[in-house]
């Protein structure tokens, strides 16, 4: 990393040191794995695209605590998040593919988490007579291993 001029110090703790740090916002930054970036989830659950009120999307949790509450808690961002967040109200709302596109623009020019890659491959084993299982499948958190691969396609054969 000190090529590209970044320098990382990494520590690993256990997940409820990090959520007490990130919710009484003492945590500047930390790392997840990107389990639902890449899959069906990236539209419900954009945690990765703006400050999210969750433990695992340390950047802005201020500012997500400010707009989950309607401004009752939490710390006012400033105006681009606001409007940020607004584009996840209007996707939210309408499904309209541009709002996901402005979120998916913002993040690439102000790059609010630092990616990494979604689950490496997962083969799963089955017995060679079964019939019916795709070659490839999606893999991630939300695709629940073998349920999106339909099983009540499946058959034996002998």
């Amino acid at each position: 990393m000190l090529k590209v001029g970044i320098k990382i110090d990494y520590k690993s703790v256990e997940r409820n040191v990090t959520r007490d740090a990130i919710y009484n916002n003492d945590l500047p930054f930390s790392t997840w794995g990107g389990d639902e970036i890449g899959t069906v989830l990236l539209g419900s659950r954009p945690k990765f695209l703006l400050p999210d009120f969750s433990d695992e999307s340390v950047g802005g949790y201020a500012w997500a605590l400010w707009y989950t509450s309607n401004g009752a808690k939490g710390e006012e961002p400033p105006a681009d998040i606001k409007e940020l967040f607004s584009w996840q109200t209007k996707w939210t709302q309408t499904g309209d593919a541009q709002w996901m596109d402005k979120m998916l623009q913002f993040q690439a020019e102000n790059l609010m988490t630092v990616g990494t890659l979604v689950s490496p491959p997962n083969p799963i084993l089955f017995n060679k007579d079964i019939v019916g299982i795709p070659k490839v499948k999606a893999n991630g958190w939300d695709t629940l291993d073998v349920v999106h691969i339909y099983p009540e396609a499946w058959w034996f054969n002998r």
